[in-house]
C-alpha cells in the first residue's frame, strides 16, 4: 500500500533534485529515504528515478506520477 510519507518523499526527490538534500528536507536519513523510494517503486512495479553519482533524474513512470503526487500532497 502507498503511504503518504511515499509521496512526501518522492516529491521531495523531485523538488531537491538529490536524494541527500530531500531527506534533509523530510528530517530522514537518505538510506532512509532510499529506502522508502525503493519500497514506492516496487509498489507502483516502476522506476521513477534513474540514479547516477551526480544526478537523480525521473523517469517516465516518474514525471507520469508527478502530477498525481501533486495532487495526493494538496
Amino acid at each position: 500500500m502507498l503511504k503518504r510519507s511515499h509521496v512526501r518523499q518522492f516529491l521531495a526527490v523531485v523538488d531537491a533534485g538529490s536524494f541527500t538534500q530531500a531527506a534533509a528536507r523530510v528530517r530522514i536519513t537518505q538510506p532512509t529515504l532510499s529506502v522508502g523510494i525503493a519500497e514506492m517503486e516496487k509498489l507502483m512495479g516502476a522506476k521513477l528515478f534513474i540514479r547516477d553519482r551526480k544526478h537523480v533524474r525521473m523517469t517516465e513512470a516518474g514525471a507520469k506520477f508527478l502530477p498525481i503526487a501533486r495532487q495526493l500532497e494538496q
